[in-house]
């Protein structure tokens, strides 16, 4: 995500002189340098103090850096507290999770998921627990989120009912140092082409058909519930024997451009991969990956980067 270093110091050295008097060091003038010595002292400084101390004084400063983001990860609805890293993530279409609202009360949500966890870099100071909570606290409330539930310094959980969507986040504090924040997005599965006959439907229609078959996030595994889809695949090359597909992989622009043809890459070639275990002649698949240079919405909202997360069958 970032392409600075993980850490990094920058040394400023200070020299005082150990008499009196504190005085100016200046560079000698290039027409007055003389070979036995680079330096000279210049007029007294107005200010004159006393020092108690040895005769050279080395005062190196220390400026860290913020470690890079784990690749693929981003922020999500809020930025991070200062000094923190993103050091793993996972986002899912389609998800469960179970908020806490008390201590006898639980609400289970469906919709698209996301868990943001965070990690403090080196060289930085750890926030309080309740610091992080009192952070995220004002953020939340400041754009129309309702605490539903506050553990003090363990956690929170809260809601937002905003244009129609309704949203949920629990934070978890981990002592402050560490800390991670589950999102979801309520809404219903959307109905996807899954059936051999579909898919064969549009290839004939169109030339190509877009899947949203779900990966691990930053990863080219398939996960359990997109299974079925790949079954489906694999039963329209059956069923159409003289069919060639070209799978495509497509990925948001989530992570940087480099990257993400690479994951794009990788996961076409995963499907094929299951294809061909699943029975496929390996000389009727190609794959090829378009990274994040073809989308089909906008990278801007979380509804269009779920878009552009997709794989296409081509016919060839």
């Amino acid at each position: 995500m970032h392409a600075t270093p993980a850490s990094g110091t920058l040394h400023a050295l200070v020299l005082f002189r150990a008499d009196s008097s504190l005085r100016c060091l200046h560079p000698e003038p290039a027409n007055q340098r003389m070979s036995r010595s680079l330096f000279r002292s210049a007029a007294p400084c107005a200010a004159r103090r006393t020092f108690v101390a040895a005769s050279l004084f080395v005062v190196l400063c220390t400026i860290a850096r913020a470690e890079p983001d784990t690749a693929g990860c981003s922020d999500t609805n809020f930025s991070r507290m200062p000094g923190f890293y993103i050091n793993d993530c996972e986002r899912t279409d389609f998800d469960r999770f179970v908020f806490a609202e008390g201590s006898d009360h639980e609400t289970a949500v469906e919709g698209r998921k996301a868990r943001i966890a965070y990690a403090l870099s080196d060289g930085h100071k750890a926030p309080s627990a309740l610091a992080v909570i009192r952070n995220y606290q004002a953020i939340m409330q400041q754009s129309g989120w309702e605490i539903v539930e506050n553990r003090h310094d363990a956690g929170l959980t809260a809601r937002r009912v905003q244009g129609g969507k309704e949203q949920w986040a629990e934070l978890d504090t981990n002592g402050g140092a560490n800390y991670q924040i589950i999102y979801v997005d309520k809404g219903e599965l959307s109905q996807q082409v899954t059936t051999a006959d579909a898919m064969a439907s549009a290839l004939d229609a169109a030339g190509h058909v877009a899947l949203q078959i779900n990966f691990d996030t930053a990863k080219s595994t398939i996960r359990p519930e997109s299974q079925a889809i790949v079954a489906q695949i694999a039963a329209l090359l059956k069923s159409h024997p003289d069919l060639k597909l070209r799978v495509e992989g497509h990925t948001d622009n989530t992570g940087d451009a480099r990257s993400n043809q690479a994951l794009s890459v990788a996961r076409a070639k995963s499907v094929v991969a299951a294809l061909v275990l699943s029975g496929a002649a390996p000389a009727r698949l190609t794959a090829a990956g378009f990274g994040q240079d073809k989308p089909v919405a906008d990278n801007t909202s979380e509804d269009g980067r779920a878009r552009n997360r997709r794989v296409e069958l081509v016919k060839l």
